[in-house]
Formats: structure tokens, sequence, C-alpha cells
């Protein structure tokens, strides 16, 4: 029995310092301290230390309650892992990249494109999206798009953007949007891909349009006509005004 003991006596199963301080402040503050705290094998809880009081309202000690954490300490510490791992993926994509949450706010953007937009990350993270810059991507339909992918997990691609950009000027640009697959304890994440549309930067990708597009969605692009007559010209050995570059046939 440990009825009576000091508890500078008694040597639990946990990790708490200055447990007997704790306990001490909590009866002279009459304030409940809260701490977390491991045990030997490393299982986390929640530790309460709260004021013991009398049926004739005298404090006369401290009742301690351990609550069991451990579950919950390591789901945010695995998300935590997570999100500095999607965050370094998306810092090195070479395309311009936001990622979004539920309510189009600005978690994360990559460094392609701060770089081609010319901003900020502080002026970007926690931004509300289509409160960025002179409001580029304000655009009711692409809302919804977006807002679609988060709700219903659809994605689309080739959103077409053409906008006389703040920093960088007149531009169109292909839009595509992913949800990110979340776990039971990370919230839906939306993955906004961004790349230019213009028919010399499709030209110099070499490529029909953005990957995983339908063929029969890339013909229907503006720049696709454009585009065509560029490799055919290619086939032929001549050289392409639009991407001042000999075009891959």
């Amino acid at each position: 029995m440990e009825k009576g003991r000091p508890i500078g006596d008694i040597k639990p199963n946990f990790t708490i310092p200055n447990l007997g301080a704790l306990i001490a402040e909590t009866i002279d503050t009459v304030r409940t301290t809260q701490i977390e705290a491991q045990d030997h094998d490393g299982h986390w809880f929640s530790v309460r230390i709260q004021p013991y009081r009398t049926l004739d309202n005298q404090i006369t000690g401290a009742v301690i309650v351990f609550i069991d954490i451990d579950l919950m300490k390591k789901s945010l510490e695995a998300a935590s892992i997570a999100r500095d791992y999607a965050e370094s993926v998306v810092s090195a994509m070479r395309h311009p990249i936001l990622v979004l949450d539920k309510d189009l706010r600005v978690v994360s953007a990559s460094t392609a494109y701060l770089q081609t937009f010319q901003v900020s990350a502080h002026e970007t993270l926690g931004n509300l999206l289509y409160r960025l810059g002179n409001g580029q991507w304000g655009i009711p339909s692409l809302r919804s798009k977006l807002e679609e992918v988060i709700a219903l997990d659809a994605a689309f691609d080739n959103f077409l953007v053409t906008h006389a950009f703040e920093k960088i000027g007149q531009r169109t640009l292909a839009v595509s949007g992913r949800r990110i697959p979340s776990g039971p304890t990370t919230p839906l994440l939306d993955l906004m891909q961004i790349v230019d549309a213009a028919p010399s930067a499709v030209a110099a990708r070499g490529v029909f349009g953005v990957s995983g597009t339908d063929p029969r969605r890339t013909r229907s692009m503006p720049w696709y006509g454009p585009f065509r007559a560029c490799r055919r010209r290619a086939s032929a050995g001549s050289r392409c005004p639009a991407a001042r570059a000999r075009c891959r046939p």
C-alpha cells in the first residue's frame, strides 16, 4: 500500500519531472494543471492534476487523473510527418502547384508557383485562392470545379484561364485539380496544378497537352490547331515561329 507515503517516494511507471512541485502548485493556486507524459513503454497519457475539495469546501490535496491519448497522439504525429513529406514533394515539383483546403485556402505552394507568378510565400500561404494576386483565380466555374474535387473527388484537367496577371502579364494557363488521399484524422486537400497552355509552351514540351488528358478534349482546346500545324511544319524540317526552335517531329 502507498497510502500515507510522500508522492516523491513513489516511483510511478511514468516520466513526469517535478511531479511533486506540480501538485504543490495546483494546491496553492487552486487551479488544474494538465500535461502530457509517457510511461516507460512509450505510451502517451494526458495527466490532469486538480485540487481535491472536501464537502465543507476545503482544499486538502490533489487528484491525479491519467487519460489514455496514445492513439490520438500518434495519429497527430503521423499526420505531421505526412504533411511535411507532402510539402517537400510539392515544393520540388517543376510545375506551379497549390495545395488547397476545403475552403480553398492555400495550405502549400510549390517553389515553381512562387517563382512563376513572382510572389512570396508570405502573401500566398493561408490566403484564399480567389484573393491571390489581382483576383486571377476568382472565376466562379473554376471555384465550383475545385469545390467538387474536395466534395465529390471529381478530378478535372485543362480548365483554361486567360488573364492579365499582376506580375507576369497576359497568360493562357491550363489548370487541373485532384483530391489528395487522406486518412481518418487528416483533412481533405485539393491539388491544383497549373501549366502554360500557350501554343509555344505546348510545342516546347513536345506533347499534345497536359498528361492524362483525353485526346478528344485535347483536340477541342484552342491551341490544338496551331500546334498541329506546328507539328506538320516540323515534319517538313521547317522552324516553328511560335516556339522559335525546331519542333520535335
